[in-house]
């Protein structure tokens, strides 16, 4: 496992003592809850920073007579409290599994291990405020912090693997996060790594305050120049945006060309990586009769299904949430309110985001998978081009699936509609990830839209999972569209 988990580094970091209970949740459970403690901290903050502003709440509470600091430093303060709480109950919960067992990890090391995960969260919640103040809307401040933390996390994560970004190691909060293993026997709480997030905190947290109280309510912080023009109320001429799911698709272009171009930059990363991970694994002698159950000739396309697919399908649900936060986002502002009035029929609302939500997840899929098709073909590795494209197919029913979800909590209540879908997400994830090590019936593993999605490129098309996607695609939109009729607009 220790050889194994050093040549996966480029996923997760090296393990510490993974024959041990300590050991094996670092390497197992630790860097998993840092992607998901600051996708939480991504989608709070965004609420709190542009949309409570979008909604007037901002103004409400100003009004009353609080500061902006104080606001900053209120909101800071209380997404603190919640970091601890959620960190602390994952500590109890390792406690309480490990004292079931012979090697029972006490509680210091899981009560110590609860700091840098909390911090690597405010980490992020703190950054998310900051670029809060330098966005104008809540769907810019949501992209455009998403795109940073993905990208400080691929730089940690990548500079395992590739010497030249490793100076840079030190500009990623999740670098810092690491280098705490309490809970591995050996390990310890790096107290430089806690200073340096606690400090990261306090610089970002500081200039968000600064921004916040140096712009207008309603404004970017740095606005850029428009050509001075007479004001007009007049409807625009431009074509695209009187005609349904082009008008959609032109106001995402950038969007879907930043998602399509990251998805393909990783597809051909795993693909140059697979060669020389999987030589290293073929050399363990213990790992020889897992790939005879394989066979040779299919060990390089079951191994580059094994990566690319849990990337590709974690991807595509994360892409499709943020467009379910772009829907809620348009009750919220008005937005929503202004198309019905043209008029727009409720029942095509929900019929054009789901087509524009098809498009775009098509063009992201189909771009990308020409892109690992390409870079395997250029190294040499023999991945049949059906399960390629299978593999691309299957992730549109996927985002049908997180985007049906979606559009009845939208439909429904449209403020928790992110939160909600996100821990649709994170329960998915989990059940696929734990559910085998424990045996669960396949009717629970069903639950997981991960587990229906399966690993196309390993094993082909999982039918009964694709028709469980389909289905659920299906009754999803159809509810979305009977209670979109039913609810008051902006309640």
């Amino acid at each position: 496992m220790l050889i194994l988990g050093q040549q996966f580094s480029i996923l997760v970091p090296p393990p510490m003592h993974p024959e041990t209970m300590g050991g094996y949740l670092t390497w197992r459970v630790s860097s998993s809850a840092a992607l998901l403690f600051a996708g939480w901290a991504l989608a709070s903050t965004a609420g709190a920073g542009r949309g409570d502003e979008e909604r007037g709440l901002v103004d409400d509470v100003i009004a009353a007579g609080l500061s902006r600091t104080r606001l900053i430093a209120a909101r800071v303060l209380g997404f603190a409290i919640g970091c601890a709480i959620a960190a602390l109950a994952i500590a109890a919960g390792e406690i309480a599994g490990s004292a079931r067992t012979p090697d029972f990890i006490g509680f210091r090391g899981p009560i110590l291990a609860a700091l840098p995960l909390a911090l690597v969260a405010l980490t992020a919640y703190t950054l998310t405020l900051l670029v809060c103040q330098l966005t104008a809307d809540q769907r810019s401040a949501t992209a455009i912090a998403g795109v940073v933390l993905l990208a400080l996390y691929l730089l940690d994560t990548l500079s395992r693997a590739f010497a030249p970004l490793q100076p840079w190691r030190g500009l990623s909060p999740f670098h810092y996060y690491e280098l705490s293993q309490p809970l591995a026997p050996g390990g310890n709480l790096d107290a430089r790594s806690v200073f340096a997030l606690a400090a990261a905190i306090a610089v970002l947290a500081g200039a968000a305050a600064i921004a916040f109280n140096a712009r207008d309510l309603g404004s970017p912080l740095i606005k850029m120049p428009v050509p001075t023009a007479r004001p007009t109320r007049d409807l625009s001429d431009l074509w695209v945006w009187k005609t349904p799911v082009v008008r959609g698709l032109y106001d995402q272009g950038l969007t879907l060309g930043l998602w399509t171009a990251g998805l393909s930059v990783l597809a051909v990363i795993f693909v140059n990586l697979t060669k020389t991970l999987l030589g290293a694994l073929l050399a363990i002698p213990g790992l020889a009769p897992y790939f005879a159950l394989v066979g040779r000739t299919n060990i390089t396309q079951a191994f580059l299904g094994f990566e690319w697919s849990g990337v590709a399908e974690l991807l595509v649900a994360a892409f499709a949430i943020t467009q379910v936060a772009r829907w809620a986002a348009d009750d919220a502002t008005g937005r929503l309110e202004e198309l019905l009035s043209h008029p727009l029929a409720r029942t095509e609302v929900i019929l054009e985001r789901f087509v524009v939500l098809s498009v775009q997840t098509v063009v992201i899929a189909a771009v990308s998978a020409a892109a690992l098709g390409i870079a395997a073909n250029r190294q040499g590795i023999g991945v049949e081009t059906p399960r390629i494209e299978e593999s691309a197919v299957l992730l549109v029913p996927l985002a049908w699936t997180f985007g049906g979800v979606g559009a009845v909590m939208t439909a429904l209540a449209p403020r928790p509609a992110v939160p909600v879908l996100s821990g649709v997400a994170i329960a998915s994830y989990f059940v696929a990830q734990i559910g085998p090590l424990f045996k669960w019936p396949q009717w629970l593993l069903d639950t997981s839209l991960f587990q229906l999605y399966g690993n196309p490129i390993a094993s082909g098309v999982d039918r009964t999972g694709l028709t469980i996607l389909l289905a659920v695609t299906l009754a999803t939109f159809a509810a979305a569209i009977v209670l979109m009729r039913r609810r008051d607009i902006g309640r």
